[in-house]
Parts: structure tokens; sequence; C-alpha cells
């Protein structure tokens, strides 16, 4: 794949460079490339929402956070080489070979930080031939997630996380709201079409009610569109192939977002896609471990008694004037059926471990609402706690 053609090359001309350097040099690259990083990732939400995202949504993520540790790294390196002088004189062939070595952590930063910020650009699912997740209908519940050799971004997203453990007067880690953050970006990214707004500002979004879904998701069946003698694209029916439950020891969420008008796309609409609204909580009895999970079902808005599976791709008509043009798909999801005026309110549901304490969902990277406690009622059950009292913080950026 491009993608992983390209990380690979530029991981390895920077440890080749980083060689020719020296033992010396490649030391004080690890500590100043550690510091920039870690000034980036914690900061570069803050600037960004403060400055960029109201103006460009799409981009301003990606900016901040490539241009915060480019710029914090050449700084930095610029002050060392006109302060630090010297060098460390000794055998070339174990000096390189050493340097080599050391710098490795180094290369792994840098790519996997520009891989990051690549990735938040708005792309579709694929990126130069990259998808990370693949799914498909046949088995629901099974979601492959795919890496970038040499994982520079995970590493760098690891090892990132670590240090913002209560570092830089952060009362909360960066890695509690973001427990899988290259999974996070890439999913952010599954949008229905090109419309569709990939972040929004905070506070768009609340949670009016969340209980737990007795009923399974429907998996429907959207054949695709053929000609009619006339020329004219047509569909069949859409039709149901089977009934979606949970796995063992998992149960369904359903959660009714209200959804503010300012979040809307910029034509007016609301749309996301199941990788568009993520859950995150807590792992069994701990309230450290934080997991996050995905939307995996959606109340149709045309039979409100039922709920769709989303995970299924949607075929698009037929253009016109061009009788030769294959099918095209895109993800299934939510549009809104008119342009919204006002708050919208949509049914999703994500499929949960029983062990799993809900915290927070996040619609579109940064707008988040508390999930309060599970109600009671037909649809609910009211043995569940609330987790927003349990957990006591908010989820900040």
């Amino acid at each position: 794949m491009l993608f992983i053609i390209i990380s690979l090359l530029l991981f390895a001309g920077i440890v080749f460079f980083q060689a020719l350097q020296g033992t010396f040099s490649a030391l004080i690259m690890v500590v100043l490339t550690t510091i920039s990083a870690a000034v980036a990732v914690n900061y570069y939400a803050p600037l960004s929402q403060a400055y960029l995202i109201a103006h460009i949504p799409n981009y301003a993520d990606s900016a901040c956070l490539a241009g915060l540790f480019f710029i914090i790294l050449v700084t930095l390196r610029s002050l060392a080489d006109n302060f630090v002088r010297g060098n460390i004189v000794t055998y070339n062939l174990p000096d390189r070979f050493l340097a080599g070595l050391i710098s490795i952590p180094t290369a792994l930063i840098i790519v996997g930080i520009a891989s990051i910020s690549f990735e938040m650009l708005p792309f579709g699912e694929q990126v130069m031939l990259f998808n990370r997740y693949s799914y498909n209908t046949d088995e629901p519940s099974v979601l492959k997630r795919n890496g970038i050799f040499p994982f520079a971004d995970e590493f760098a997203a690891g090892f990132i996380a670590k240090l913002s453990d209560g570092a830089l007067s952060k009362s909360q880690s960066f890695a509690k709201p973001h427990p899988d953050w290259p999974g996070e970006v890439s999913a952010q990214r599954i949008a229905l079409q090109r419309e569709s707004t990939h972040a929004v500002a905070p506070g768009l979004i609340k949670i009016v009610r969340a209980w737990r879904l007795k009923m399974p998701l429907l998996i429907k069946k959207y054949p695709d569109p053929v000609r009619d003698r006339w020329g004219r694209s047509s569909r069949e029916k859409v039709r149901v192939i089977s009934k979606y439950k949970p796995s063992e020891d998992n149960y369904f969420l359903a959660v009714r977002l209200t959804i503010d008008p300012k979040a809307a796309d910029g034509d007016g609409y609301n749309r996301f896609s199941w990788g568009q609204i993520r859950i995150v909580g807590f792992k069994g009895l701990s309230k450290k471990i934080t997991v996050n999970y995905y939307a995996i079902g959606l109340r149709d808005q045309h039979t409100p008694a039922e709920f769709d599976y989303m995970r299924v791709k949607v075929p698009l008509p037929l253009p016109e004037n061009d009788d030769t043009a294959p099918v095209q798909y895109r993800n299934f999801g939510y549009v809104s059926p008119e342009k919204v005026t006002g708050p919208e309110d949509v049914d999703v549901v994500f499929e949960l471990p029983e062990d799993f304490t809900p915290w927070f969902v996040e619609y579109k990277r940064w707008s988040r609402a508390l999930v309060p406690k599970i109600s009671a009622g037909e649809e609910g059950n009211e043995d569940i706690a609330e987790p927003a009292a349990e957990s006591g913080e908010s989820p900040s950026v």
C-alpha cells in the first residue's frame, strides 16, 4: 500500500540521516522530539478549538498538530545546534550503528505524528490505498483492524499517552479520553459522503436518554440500481436479510442525541456514519483503564419502530447519460430528512460488554456529552449505576 511504503521510506530516511550525524546528535534529537511531541499532542486541541475549528473544521486539528510539532522541533533543534557546538568523536562504524539504534524512537515519533496529522485531513475512509477498518454484512460482529507498518502512529500515540499521564500540569491523561487515538482518527473519516463534516465544535450535542435496547438490529439489503427500458436508474425494494443480536456477555445501549443546528454540514443537513460517533468508558471495575466503541445501530427515521445495523454499504444512483458507469457505494448512516433549523433528536446504538461503564459519547471528534443513568421503563433497565457521577470527571480534550 502506498501509505505503508511512504511511511517506511520516511522512517528509514530519518534513521539513516541520524546515523550519519552521530550518537551525540541522535541522543539530543530523541530528547527534543519527545518534548515537541508531548507539547503538540497535549495542546493542539485547545489551539484548534480556540482559533480554527469554527472556520476550517476539517483541517483545524491537522494543521495545529503538525504545525505545533514541527515548529517546536525545528526551533529546539536550531537552539541546540547553536548552543551545543561540540560533538563526541569515536570510531566511525560503532558510532553510526549506535546512532541508528538511538534514532529509531525519533523516527517513529516523527513519522507517527506526521501520519496522524495526515489522517486527520478530510479524506474518505481510504487514504493512499490504506484502510484501517474492514467490515462486511456477513460477519456483523467482526471489525477487522489494519495497521500502517512500521506502526509509527500507534507507537507515537502510546508513547505520548505515557508521557501525558499527569505531565504538563494536566489533571487528565491524554490517553483517558483517547484510548485508541490512531483508530479514532481513522474512524472519524468513515463519513457518508464528501459533504459530511469530520469535526465540530465542543458543546453541540446533548444526551436526552440512554436505555438498554431489547430488540435486534435489522441488517438490510440495498440492491444495486439498474436501468429500466427508458434508461432511468431504479432500485429494487430494500429488504431485511437477517437480524443481529448482541454477542454473548454484550448488550445494546441506545442513546438519544440532541444535535445542535450549528453541528450541521455546510449545506444545512446533519450527516454521520458509524465511525463518527464513539462511546468512551471504563473497562471492568477499574476507573483507570478506558476503551471506546463505535456506533453499530441507528433508528430508522422512516420506520421508527426499527433499528438498522449500520456497518453496510449503500449503492448510489447511477449517473445519467452514462450507461457504462459502474455502481458506486457510500457508507450507510444518518441524513436528516430536511435542512435543520433547530435541535434534532437521533437515536444511535452501541454494542457494549456487560462490564463496561459508559463515560461520554463523542460526535464528530470534539462534541461530547456525559452518558446519564440508564433509564427505567419498558425499553430500559435501572440496575446500572450513573457513570458520570462515578467517574467524577468531565471529558476534556
